[in-house]
């Protein structure tokens, strides 16, 4: 699947494998004969996505028909090859036409991620997901039982056009994207759901600048027992991730705490393993180094990263060895590798 990006028109996206499919209610003569149409738009109206086909001679088979506009109501999902699973469709997000979506600087977009009232919503338009012969727009929502689906799909598609993240996604669902996953890091709930759906708390934890060194041990808890965080945690969470086991480490090195320590060190590296290559990844991580959010310049996250070798061997290891070991740029459309530098 490929599309322009907006307000970047000789900048060509490819999104690799991916399918849009329907199930249309065959009631009667037009919904079965719009299986027949060469053409089809889509468009939400009244709730429900409706799909119209033009008819012409050949198709209808009765000259009476031809150039007759037939409706049928349509449900459908969109699906996209997921790596980790060899290759396999993978159901990501399905139809929604409940005008949860507001028109915005992304409604003319050809494929555009959002984030409305607790919940991500794609728009494409149909020529885009569906392929030639299609027209209209189509509005897509992650449901919570696709939330993880969706999280690396998004996570392999950022990770393929090296970190340029705004090609497909707003800037503030991207960022609502990464305080989710970093909450549900360092929170005991079972359902990142529930990260979304509070977001208010979501952010303003997010964006705070306070470490507390009691939440540390559930945090790498969390690391340990929930491997989705660590294999497709975007650079800002595993910079942020990295940034508060940083001064766990210091502060346990200082207290004597040697069984906090080994633990921070272990997932320190569990987080730095999954690094999928220096120039975009490794780069984007060490700017994310903060608490609160905010960009730094990479000199000064690996300086941040650097500082704690006194008590985490390991991970002075693994900062000597990066080059060698981690690609230059990510392979695209593969799974995630631990590198396991150290």
């Amino acid at each position: 699947m490929k599309f322009n990006a907006p307000g970047l028109q000789d900048k060509e996206v490819d999104l690799g494998g991916m399918r849009a499919t329907f199930e249309l209610a065959l009631g009667g003569f037009a919904g079965a004969s719009v299986l027949a149409c060469t053409d089809i738009e889509f468009n939400p109206e009244g709730g429900k996505l409706l799909a119209r086909g033009t008819m012409d001679k050949a198709s209808a088979g009765v000259s009476a028909f031809a150039g007759a506009k037939l409706d049928c109501d349509a449900n459908g999902k969109l699906e996209w090859k997921n790596p980790e699973d060899g290759g396999e469709f993978k159901e990501f997000c399905t139809v929604g036409c409940d005008g949860a979506i507001a028109a915005g600087a992304g409604a003319e977009a050809e494929f555009r991620i959002e984030f409305h009232k607790g919940k991500f919503y794609i728009r494409a338009k149909a020529g885009v997901v569906c392929g030639v012969g299609a027209t209209g727009k189509l509005e897509y929502e992650v449901d919570a039982d696709l939330i993880w689906e969706f999280v690396q799909f998004v996570y392999h598609k950022v990770k393929d056009l090296r970190q340029d993240y705004a090609l497909i996604i707003e800037d503030d669902a991207y960022e609502y994207l990464c305080a989710g996953l970093a909450w549900f890091a360092n929170h005991s709930s079972a359902n990142l759901n529930e990260s979304y759906q509070s977001l208010g708390n979501t952010m303003r934890w997010w964006r705070r600048a306070h470490l507390d060194m009691d939440d540390v041990p559930l945090l790498i808890t969390q690391i340990d027992t929930e491997q989705r965080i660590v294999r497709f945690a975007p650079p800002p969470v595993r910079g942020r991730l990295l940034e508060m086991l940083r001064l766990a480490a210091e502060e346990a090195h200082k207290t004597g705490n040697e069984g906090l320590l080994i633990r921070c060190e272990s997932s320190i590296l569990k987080l730095l393993n999954y690094v999928q290559d220096r120039a975009a990844d490794y780069v984007e991580t060490l700017r994310s180094m903060t608490l609160d959010g905010g960009i730094i310049a990479e000199a000064k996250g690996e300086q941040q990263l650097a500082s704690v070798g006194g008590a985490c061997p390991r991970v002075v290891a693994w900062l000597e060895n990066k080059d060698d070991a981690l690609p230059q740029y990510a392979e695209i459309n593969t799974h995630v590798r631990n590198y396991d530098i150290a």
